[in-house]
């Protein structure tokens, strides 16, 4: 009689162990995937911060007649072989009036863009027409983005230079009314910088305490 329980109890144990050691695994299983989707969705971005930037620029662009806005910011890309890093920039942000292609630039060598950085190198806003820039690289871009004139001005963090931003105009018309208002024009596109440059460093504090 006993000889004959035993077997059964010993398997209705064993039964219940190994639905315990079961719900176990799961549980952990589970908390680990809940833990690892969380550190997914936090985002290193602070969006507000973000969404501020974005209408800064809106609103240089809307104010000046431009047709694009853009920020672009500078960052390490690769290695050459000599190991020194390749200095590229991205487009971050763009602001586009109606009927406007984007004409964001992404992980593009600096060295590409020899003209631009000297215009950066003056930290002046001044009325650029494409018409006027030597040919190569730099000018065919602007041609194939239907570009007439820009104007241009570095941002910075620390002491370093950072980026730049740029206001285009991509037909005869809007260029004419800025070159009217120029002296208003480039004492907004300034203010603007200040602001945006600030919201930029505010940005990357709060991607720090996130981090």
């Amino acid at each position: 009689m006993t000889t004959d329980i035993l077997p059964e109890l010993s398997l209705s144990v064993f039964f219940e162990i190994g639905i315990a050691i079961s719900t176990i695994v799961a549980a952990f299983i589970f908390g680990s995937w809940r833990q690892l989707l969380k550190k997914s969705n936090k985002s290193n971005i602070d969006w507000g911060v973000h969404s501020q930037i974005h209408e800064f620029l809106t609103s240089l662009r809307v104010i000046n007649f431009a047709c694009r806005a853009q920020i672009i910011q500078f960052h390490n890309g690769e290695y050459f072989v000599d190991g020194v890093s390749m200095q590229k920039m991205s487009t971050t942000h763009e602001s586009l009036t109606t009927g406007i292609a984007s004409d964001a630039i992404q992980n593009s060598l600096i060295t590409m863009y020899s003209p631009l950085m000297e215009k950066l190198d003056r930290n002046v806003p001044e009325l650029h027409y494409v018409t006027k820039e030597k040919p190569g690289y730099f000018r065919n871009t602007l041609e194939l983005a239907n570009v007439y004139a820009y104007m241009i001005l570095p941002l910075y963090h620390g002491n370093g230079r950072s980026g730049c931003i740029i206001l285009q105009w991509c037909d005869q018309t809007r260029t004419e009314n800025v070159a009217k208002y120029i002296s208003v024009i480039t004492d907004e596109f300034e203010y603007y910088r200040n602001i945006i440059q600030t919201k930029l460093s505010q940005q990357l504090k709060s991607k720090k305490n996130i981090n």
